[in-house]
């Protein structure tokens, strides 16, 4: 896949624009390889870039692996939701401008529908890892919406 993306870029082609959460997916492990955010944002740009050159798509990745990010650091799950509701307020573009992290599952569940886009899907898992007090329970939560 990845050669092919780059072969298509090389002749000007757009052949990947997946709007898919397969992005936030497949750019996690930035988070462990990742010394800083500014090159944390470098590697989920160029990992997304190539599958899925999508706006929405890169915002969701970016939230999942900076919240993966984080908490590698120690950052607890609360200080993690302010941090992306700080940088949604101060700069309206950051990728986390569209997670609203205050809101509850039962909030979410009333608005879920079932779709493979970032836009739709990376804020109800957030949600429901936010709402959790162990693994087990963020999973439940998720396939609970």
């Amino acid at each position: 896949m990845f050669y092919i993306a780059q072969q298509n870029k090389l002749n000007g082609e757009h052949f990947c624009e997946s709007h898919a959460n397969g992005s936030a997916m497949h750019s996690a492990p930035g988070a462990y390889v990742a010394r800083t955010m500014e090159k944390l944002d470098f590697i989920i740009e160029q990992t997304v870039k190539n599958t899925h050159n999508n706006l929405d798509a890169i915002k969701g990745a970016k939230v999942v692996v900076q919240f993966i990010f984080l908490a590698r650091l120690g950052w607890d799950k609360e200080t993690i939701a302010k941090y992306i509701d700080y940088k949604s307020k101060v700069k309206g573009e950051h990728p986390c401008a569209s997670y609203d992290t205050s809101l509850s599952l039962e909030d979410i569940k009333k608005s879920y529908f079932r779709t493979l886009e970032c836009k739709y899907t990376v804020h109800p898992a957030l949600i429901a890892v936010l709402n959790a007090n162990s693994f087990e329970e963020a999973v439940n939560n998720a396939r609970s919406i």
